[in-house]
Order: structure tokens, then C-alpha cells, then sequence
């Protein structure tokens, strides 16, 4: 029997994961996005539980935080999961990269059959990252080889329980937070964001400094593994990894937690492709 575990007043999301699954034959539930009003049963009806104006169509109550669930036990209602999704969504606005509306279905693989081969590999890997977030995902590559485009796809099936963020905006807005007397609290969200989506890692300007607040992040979060799941993209392979900063390429490379795909395909634009 499972109980939920709580961080910074919200859902560990491995946990979120295990106990929705109970929810999937009587609702269809699928994944993430399906309480962020896509396709997703009694959502006006759950929005209007959450602001306790209706009875919620799974607690029968008014904003009740707990249910008993007899697959998983004493676990957070999906009224309550929904308004902490909406809550961490909008704090995490203020530094989340912006994420363009694409898809993994829409890419399309291109160059020969090994880079074709590589490029089904790591849209393989992304799809099982988000059926199953818990072991973390390292997608390395040449620039155009369509990295981003699936950080971003994943960022878009969790929505707003997604922290999405660049090495550029994170170099940028650390600086700017240290100026203005808020960097832990920076720190603080990128460590705790349910899910952390960091795009080009390894291309950071300000190494040293930079390097090592992400190393904090990097260690706070891989302590309490699998529950704050990491996806990363990166242009260095391993030995530029390790070169890079070898303690969080150490943590990068457990494969038992990691999954590394070292893709080998060339970048896109070259090919003429679109």
C-alpha cells in the first residue's frame, strides 16, 4: 500500500505516476495532459471542484485533498493534483524557457539508414521517458539533430508541472536573480520543479560559477532519485561531458538511473530538411 510524498506542498511525480495508473481502465486516464484539459474527463467539473463551487466527480467532496484509493491507499484526489499542477505551472512561469508547440509525432527522420536508426532510438527514449519519468534521460548529439524539438515535445505532454529551461536562459536569469537578491529562490525552483527539462547543457559562458549552481541543482535532486525526474540535451559527448564538469557527468552516466542516448545524427539544415 502507497501513501503519498509530498515536496514543497506538492506531488513527488513517480508517485503522481504509480497511483494515476489506478485511475487509467475507469477513466482512460493516459498521462499528464489529460489534467491539463486535453481529452480529459469531468474537467470543468474538476476546475470547478477545485475552487469549491462543485462536488468533485472522484472525492464526491468539496476540495477534499485525500481519497482512499484501494489499489494504491490514502492518496491525493485528482481535484487537489489538478490545482497543484495549475499552481506550479504558474510559478514556474516566471522562468521557464519558451517552449513552441511541436510534438515527437512530428518528426520525422532524415539522412541514412544509421542516422535514421539513431534518431527512432532517441524518439524511443523520450516516449519512455514520459511513460515512465523515473530513470532520467540524457539526449547527446550535433546541434540540429532534433534534441530540442523532443525536450520540448516532453515539456508539452507535462505541461505545466514541467520546468523547461535553456543553459542560455539559466546563465542569464541566475545572474540577473543574484543581482536582485533572489537567486536562492531561483535555485530553489530548479531544484524542486516536479519536472526538470534543461536544454543544451555544456554551453554555458560563465563555467565556473554557473557550472557549479548547476551542479548543486544536479546533486540536490539526484539525492532524492527517482522522485524529481531530470531530462537533459547536450552536444558533448561523454569524454567532453566528463572534461566538461565530471562530477554531474558521473551522475549522467549510472546507467542503472540514466538513460544516455548518444545520437549520431547530422544536423538537419545541412540536408535541406525542414
Amino acid at each position: 500500500m502507497k501513501t503519498t510524498t509530498s515536496v514543497r506542498g506538492g506531488i513527488y511525480p513517480s508517485t503522481l505516476y504509480s497511483y494515476l495508473a489506478s485511475y487509467k481502465s475507469t477513466y482512460g486516464f493516459q498521462s499528464t495532459e489529460r489534467l491539463t484539459g486535453k481529452r480529459f474527463p469531468y474537467t470543468h467539473e474538476l476546475l470547478a471542484a477545485t475552487s469549491g463551487t462543485s462536488t468533485c466527480p472522484f472525492c464526491a467532496k468539496v476540495h477534499d485533498k485525500l481519497i482512499n484509493d484501494e489499489r494504491y491507499g490514502l492518496v491525493y484526489c485528482l481535484c487537489q493534483v489538478l490545482e497543484l499542477i495549475n499552481d506550479t505551472g504558474n510559478i514556474l512561469n516566471a522562468i521557464r524557457s519558451k517552449v513552441s508547440p511541436v510534438s515527437l509525432e512530428e518528426l520525422k527522420a532524415w539522412g541514412l539508414p544509421d542516422e535514421r536508426k539513431s534518431l527512432h532510438e532517441a524518439v524511443s527514449a523520450a516516449k519512455n521517458f514520459i511513460d515512465d519519468p523515473s530513470r532520467w534521460l540524457v539526449l547527446s548529439g550535433n546541434t540540429g539533430s532534433g534534441k530540442t524539438h523532443m525536450l520540448m515535445s516532453i515539456a508539452n505532454t507535462f505541461g505545466p508541472y514541467a520546468l523547461y529551461i535553456t543553459a542560455g536562459d539559466f546563465e542569464r536569469i541566475a545572474f540577473q536573480s543574484l543581482r536582485n537578491g533572489v537567486f536562492d529562490q531561483f535555485i530553489d525552483l530548479l531544484e524542486n520543479a516536479p519536472f526538470l527539462l534543461f536544454d543544451d547543457w555544456g554551453s554555458e559562458h560563465g563555467k565556473d560559477f554557473v557550472a557549479s549552481k548547476f551542479r548543486a541543482v544536479i546533486d540536490y535532486r539526484y539525492a532524492r532519485w527517482p522522485q524529481l525526474p531530470v531530462a537533459i540535451t547536450t552536444n558533448r559527448g561523454a569524454a567532453s561531458m566528463i572534461d566538461y564538469d565530471d562530477r554531474v557527468a558521473s551522475r549522467f552516466m549510472e546507467r542503472d538511473k540514466v538513460n544516455i542516448v548518444q545520437m549520431t545524427v547530422k544536423d538537419h539544415r545541412e540536408r535541406g530538411a525542414a
